[in-house]
């Protein structure tokens, strides 16, 4: 019944209007020189933050010139850490901030209990078909982004079945696997280097080990869809300061890792 239904109507709602461009960064990162905040939405992944630290870290980042920048909630959230997390995140709506994004089903709970209508669903989100994205714009994100390994043949399916509700990756580290236990071997610093095909690096963030590919991966726009960049999970080098990188490549092409 569920598939007849898409069938008839791929579409669960109309259109909503979306940014030509986002870029993703972490809180704690230090905003890049040349930061097109007025020409693009700004996300930032709050992670699980002291209160106090997230709004030292946005007073950082609205002098870099993102003065209302989005706000993402964590990707993975303990039992412990839950109750300071909502604490957070409605102290966070006291002060004005509306623009939110969200990893999974109980992100989008949590933003739904407080009102908050329009919040984007990053790629964590099984959203890789048609059914999958249905659900989750019907739990109520107003848009969904792409992933690394999401076809650009699916992308662009997707974005004719549902217009305006899908955002294309053209560019991030993408997490291979997230652990709770730091990795064996690869040195003993914050990140943790280990090379082989391909080269592959593994780092702190919120809490988390993220392994990622060394190597951005990155990929052609395609036509008529917003884009979003993704600095998020890039490892931190301390030798020199983040910077925007050209987003696009000359071909699309599937993450290859």
């Amino acid at each position: 019944a569920r598939r007849a239904r898409l069938d008839a109507a791929p579409a669960p709602a109309a259109p909503v209007a979306a940014p030509a461009r986002t870029i993703k960064f972490r809180i704690g990162q230090e905003p890049p020189r040349g930061l097109p905040a007025g020409a693009a939405r700004i996300v930032l992944a709050i992670g699980h933050e002291p209160l106090a630290r997230i709004r030292e870290r946005l007073a950082v980042w609205r002098a870099a010139g993102a003065a209302r920048p989005a706000l993402a909630l964590p990707v993975f959230t303990r039992d412990r850490q839950a109750a300071a997390l909502e604490a957070a995140l409605d102290a966070l709506l006291a002060d004005g901030f509306t623009d939110w994004e969200c990893a999974d089903l109980q992100g989008l709970r949590r933003l739904r209990a407080r009102g908050v209508s329009g919040a984007t669903a990053d790629g964590f989100l099984p959203a890789a078909n048609r059914e999958a994205l249905a659900e989750v714009l019907e739990r109520g994100a107003a848009r969904v982004v792409t992933s690394a390994e999401t076809p650009p043949d699916v992308v662009l399916d997707l974005a004719r079945l549902f217009p305006g509700r899908v955002e294309q990756l053209v560019r991030q580290s993408p997490p291979l696997f997230l652990s709770v236990t730091e990795p064996w071997g690869g040195g003993t610093g914050p990140v943790r280097r280990f090379d082989g095909a391909p080269p592959v690096a593994s780092h702190r963030a919120d809490g988390l080990w993220a392994t990622v590919s060394q190597r951005p991966w990155r990929a052609a726009p395609l036509p008529g869809l917003p884009v979003r960049e993704d600095y998020a999970w890039d490892p931190p080098d301390g030798r020199k300061p983040l910077a925007l990188q050209e987003p696009f490549c000359d071909t699309p092409r599937h993450a290859t890792l």
